[in-house]
């Protein structure tokens, strides 16, 4: 899974660039924790709008994700599209995880909260 990610006034955007399985949960968690390690970010948007199919890996890395960048006090939002949306409604994660439709809700859900 390839992703790309930037840093545009002090948010972490994460964006993955092929229609693909989410599932390297690792190696997207040690990406993300870099970046905030190393600049001073108020929020991190994760675009998975590509995403095709989340399996539970995918799933635990959410809520792993979201438990590290919030003891780290960093807002977290995901964009997501219908599929993404509809699993993690599934499994109950829509009250923990702050998810929107676009980038401009994402960023301003984000500069609410910082």
């Amino acid at each position: 899974m390839q992703s790309k990610y930037y840093i545009e006034n002090r948010i972490c955007w994460v964006r993955y660039q092929e229609d693909r399985t989410f599932e390297d949960a690792q190696g997207l968690i040690d990406e993300i924790r870099a970046v905030w390690q190393d600049e001073e970010i108020g929020g991190v948007i994760l675009d998975l709008t590509k995403i095709e199919m989340m399996n539970s890996s995918g799933i635990g890395l959410l809520v792993q994700m979201t438990k590290e960048v919030y003891d780290e006090e960093v807002s977290f939002v995901i964009i997501t599209n219908h599929y993404v949306h509809r699993v993690l409604q599934m499994v109950g994660l829509e009250e923990m995880i702050q998810m929107t439709e676009t980038d401009s809700e994402a960023k301003d859900a984000i500069l609410l909260a910082t």
